[in-house]
């Protein structure tokens, strides 16, 4: 199976192995990231739960790649993992954290103090989103790396047009802007979603029975 491609701007290191395991099919990537050559502190892989066989299934925050999570808005997934993301990165400082937050899953960092101190930004009101949105478009490219977690599907819903074009052209330029957008979405197919939207996510995760599997995004990779 070909190793994901990340770009320059986004490399962790200058020689990542990446790992498979699980069937060999070629849309199975449950990736655990393995650097030899970097600080092993600038790299920050998240446990999403187990494959079918017992595997751990995992992500790896620093690869530079958009994830999708589906998951209906009633479970708790991934909420923990994506709790995991959002205190790793702000003790790391390896990104600048944005969280976009319809469904009050992460209220704490409205009054965390290291979110405050280490650059992290929340919301949960269309406004507070849109606003969001505004100053992540408006960041001038560079060295730093952006973090946005999302719950898409009420996100979406709530924003007005000029909004949701803002976070289609954010999510679909991302490597460009070296921006990284983790994502919740409880609608699989995503019909009513702006054009080009599902497509920009690298990876997918899916939950089936309690066991979770990542794969890449057919839409982007045209499988």
């Amino acid at each position: 199976m070909a190793h994901p491609v990340i770009p320059p701007t986004h490399r962790s290191c200058s020689n990542a192995v990446r790992s498979y395991s699980g069937r060999s099919r070629s849309d199975n990537a449950r990736v655990r990231a393995v650097c030899r050559s970097q600080d092993r502190a600038d790299s920050l892989v998240v446990p999403f739960g187990r494959d079918g066989a017992g595997a751990i299934v995992s992500w790896a925050v620093t690869a530079g790649r958009n994830l999708l999570v589906h998951q209906r808005d009633t479970e708790n997934f991934p909420n923990l993992p994506l709790t995991l993301m959002a205190t790793g990165v702000l003790s790391r400082r390896t990104h600048e954290l944005f969280v976009a937050d319809p469904h009050h899953r992460h209220h704490w960092l409205a009054g965390s103090r290291n979110a405050t101190d280490w650059g992290a930004s929340w919301a949960d009101t269309p406004e507070g989103i849109g606003r969001m949105l505004t100053e992540l478009d408006s960041a001038a490219a560079g060295p730093r790396r952006l973090l946005l977690l999302a719950g898409l599907s009420t996100t979406i819903a709530k924003l007005d047009l000029p909004d949701r074009e803002r976070l289609t052209d954010l999510v679909t330029t991302a490597r460009d802007r070296n921006l990284t957008v983790v994502a919740t979405s409880s609608d699989h197919g995503a019909r009513w979603f702006p054009d080009g939207l599902i497509a920009a996510f690298d990876d997918v995760l899916v939950r089936d029975n309690g066991h979770s599997t990542v794969h890449r995004n057919p839409l982007r990779h045209g499988g």
